[in-house]
């Protein structure tokens, strides 16, 4: 424990840190291009040295918290957390280059996606039994191709016909219509293959849980689906002078006519 007199020295210049840690993570949320190679340039890194400062300041003098309403404490974090989470996830997308399939960087996307996929490898094979002290438990939601990750990669590859096969249940059909029909089941480029994965994983699962088109699972899928439904209606519209053509738009967009075209024709 400090003596009062350091106390009383120690707090006004934590404060000062504080103070002076806020205006830097200001600049950087507003400056920084997401290409600097300076670490601590980066907003996140910043965030956490602000909340070392905040915590030495609250060991030395504890800060009185005033009485706030839960609801209002509630929606200014929900607020900050959104704001600042995703700041730092768009300038993630733009230092790794996430978006180098869309400009047919194919060398940088295969160096990606086999990246992750080791990553996932190292992780369900060490990492998490390491810190859990038994085997990755969700594994057992794939238990009909294998018992481990590369078993049930080997079983996808090795037959395919078998994998396709257990697909066919009415769950999972349900699942699909209900997953692309909002979209008038328009899908059309190669945004679509960024869907691939995750929904292998939702389709493959024997957890219903998993292929439940209202579950938190399809965050992974919705961005790529929307994607190719917007590149399959760009299709489309190269074809709207075709009738039969418009046909699949009528469960979720609407085409709008040319001019001096009518709408029936």
């Amino acid at each position: 424990m400090l003596a009062p007199h350091r106390l009383q020295v120690s707090r006004p210049l934590l404060d000062l840190a504080a103070l002076a840690t806020s205006v830097w993570l200001g600049s950087a949320l507003l400056f920084w291009s997401g290409w600097s190679a300076s670490f601590w340039a980066r907003p996140e890194q910043v965030v956490l040295f602000l909340l070392g400062i905040g915590t030495l300041r609250s060991l030395v003098a504890p800060i009185a918290i005033p009485a706030v309403e839960p609801r209002v404490i509630v929606a200014v974090g929900v607020t900050l957390y959104a704001l600042i989470l995703s700041f730092v996830t768009v300038t993630h997308h733009l230092p790794f280059r996430t978006h180098a399939l869309g400009r047919r960087r194919w060398l940088a996307g295969v160096a990606t996606a086999l990246g992750a996929f080791t990553l996932l490898a190292v992780e369900v094979r060490w990492i998490i039994p390491h810190f859990r002290h038994e085997p990755y438990a969700h594994l057992g939601r794939y238990a009909a191709l294998g018992q481990s990750l590369g078993q049930i990669v080997l079983t996808v590859v090795v037959h395919p016909f078998r994998t396709l096969g257990g697909l066919l249940t009415r769950g999972r059909l349900v699942y699909l219509v209900a997953l692309l029909a909002p979209l008038g089941l328009l899908l059309g480029g190669r945004d679509i293959v960024g869907a691939l994965p995750a929904l292998a994983e939702n389709l493959l699962s024997s957890d219903p849980v998993l292929y439940n088109y209202r579950a938190q699972y399809q965050a992974f899928l919705l961005p790529f689906i929307f994607l190719a439904a917007i590149a399959g209606y760009a299709r489309l519209t190269a074809w709207r002078t075709s009738r039969w053509a418009r046909l699949p738009l009528g469960g979720g967009v609407r085409v709008e006519p040319r001019a001096g075209v009518p709408s029936g024709q």
